[in-house]
């Protein structure tokens, strides 16, 4: 049987292939491919990094479906990185978009993308196998006042409002509630925000936690706009806070996040409300902890179990492919 090497050049991505890794059968095992300068994560996943040597590749984003191609890869399947959200738009990036004409299989952890995705490419597979990242539930450090971080996206595309972070809504407001007795913030970003973010937060005394591993250990809530981690978080059951930039669009319907899903938290609009709105996700009242199980269960499909289908949607698809070859 061919082998089949997994490919992340980022620590992020990383963290979404390293629990399918673990449960591929040894037999079709290639290399898990990541760059020297990631070294460390490769240490803190427990995985051993090696070079391309399989001609089918696993990728968990554009940039390194890319990269499989200047590698030289024959057959292509993709996770998502993400809950599958798209934009209205036809960006390669996001569930449905063009370019992806060589991906063989699709992993993706809901319905929606699914659905998305399989519209896009007929001839392809998809899978809807749930988040493998989420399979282990994290041990949760609980502190008194409760921890609560706040997170921000990237820059993202101008060009779709719904992708942009909602920083400068929302910094003075985090600012303002440094020193709240009810609780103690901390801040984490998108890995791609974060050398914009820590710098700030160091310099306002703000604690800058860097991983989302860790943010899982220590918070009690989390505070975010538009990054799949908002879902990652409601998934381990504990309460989330919903930033919407005055940017977003109430009347342009992306799906999931943007807006049906958006009920997973708190919802706020202005920098002024924050407080409170932390606060009463604190609470976390029966409504609001109905809402939140409801979305987690349609923004994942499977969960406990994530990482052992797509590694059976893996093998099967690799076996199907040696049997044409043979």
């Amino acid at each position: 049987m061919t082998t089949i090497d997994l490919l992340a050049s980022e620590p992020h991505f990383a963290d979404h292939l390293a629990p399918i890794w673990q449960q591929l059968p040894q037999r079709v095992r290639g290399a898990f491919v990541i760059p020297a300068h990631q070294a460390a994560t490769a240490a803190r996943l427990g995985i051993r990094r090696g070079h391309p040597i399989s001609d089918a590749v696993l990728v968990a984003s554009w940039g390194d479906h890319k990269r499989a191609r200047k590698f030289g890869y024959e057959r292509i399947a993709r996770i998502e990185h993400g809950i599958g959200q798209s934009f209205s738009d036809d960006h390669p990036a996001y569930a449905g978009g063009i370019g992806c004409d060589d991906v063989e299989l699709f992993l993706v952890p809901n319905q929606v993308a699914g659905r998305r995705w399989q519209a896009a490419y007929p001839r392809a597979q998809v899978a809807v196998v749930g988040c493998p990242k989420n399979d282990r539930p994290p041990i949760h450090f609980r502190s008194s006042p409760p921890i609560v971080v706040v997170s921000f996206h990237w820059g993202g595309n101008a060009s779709q409002p719904e992708t942009t972070s909602a920083w400068d809504d929302f910094a003075g407001a985090v600012l303002a509630l440094r020193d709240d007795a009810r609780f103690r913030l901390a801040i984490h970003g998108h890995p791609k925000a974060a050398p914009r973010i820590e710098p700030w937060a160091r310099r306002h005394r703000l604690e800058f936690i860097p991983t989302f591993d860790q943010v899982l250990q220590v918070a009690a809530a989390y505070v975010c706009d538009g990054v799949s981690t908002l879902y990652e978080f409601a998934a381990t059951d504990r309460p989330v806070v919903v930033l919407n930039a005055a940017a977003y669009r109430r009347d342009v319907e992306h799906g999931l996040r943007f807006w049906r899903e958006a009920s997973v938290g708190i919802q706020v609009d202005v920098g002024a409300d924050l407080g409170a709105a932390i606060a009463l996700a604190l609470e976390d009242r029966p409504e609001q902890r109905r809402l939140r199980r409801a979305s987690v269960r349609r923004v994942y499909a499977h969960r406990g179990d994530a990482s052992r289908r797509a590694a059976a949607s893996l093998t099967g698809w690799l076996e199907q492919r040696s049997e044409v070859a043979a």
